[in-house]
C-alpha cells in the first residue's frame, strides 16, 4: 500500500512540475525601474506568437513586436527592429 501511494505521489508531482508556463496574456512591468509597460502576447491558429508593448508613462504608445519567441520552458524573447532592441525574460517559480 505504501509503495502504491508513493508511486501516485511521484507521478502527480512530475506532472505538476513538468507543465509549461503559459506565455500568452497580458503582463505588466517596468523598464529600468521607471517606465511602466504592458506586454501583450497572443498565439495564432498556426501556433506562432505575436505581441505588443505599450508604454503607459509615454502616452500609451503601442509598439508591435517583430518577433516573439519562447523556448517552451522559461525563456522568452521579444524583438523590436525599429528600436534596435531585443528584450529577454525568464520565468521563475515563486
Amino acid at each position: 500500500m505504501f509503495r502504491r501511494c508513493l508511486l501516485v505521489v511521484c507521478l502527480l508531482s512530475s506532472t505538476l512540475f513538468c507543465q509549461q508556463p503559459v506565455i500568452t496574456g497580458e503582463w505588466n512591468g517596468t523598464i529600468a525601474g521607471k517606465l511602466r509597460v504592458i506586454v501583450r502576447v497572443d498565439r495564432d491558429a498556426d501556433n506562432s506568437l505575436h505581441g505588443s508593448l505599450e508604454s503607459v508613462d509615454q502616452g500609451h504608445v503601442k509598439l508591435d513586436f517583430d518577433n516573439v519567441s519562447f523556448d517552451g520552458k522559461k525563456s522568452v524573447q521579444f524583438e523590436l527592429k525599429k528600436a534596435h532592441a531585443i528584450m529577454r525574460a525568464a520565468f521563475t517559480i515563486v
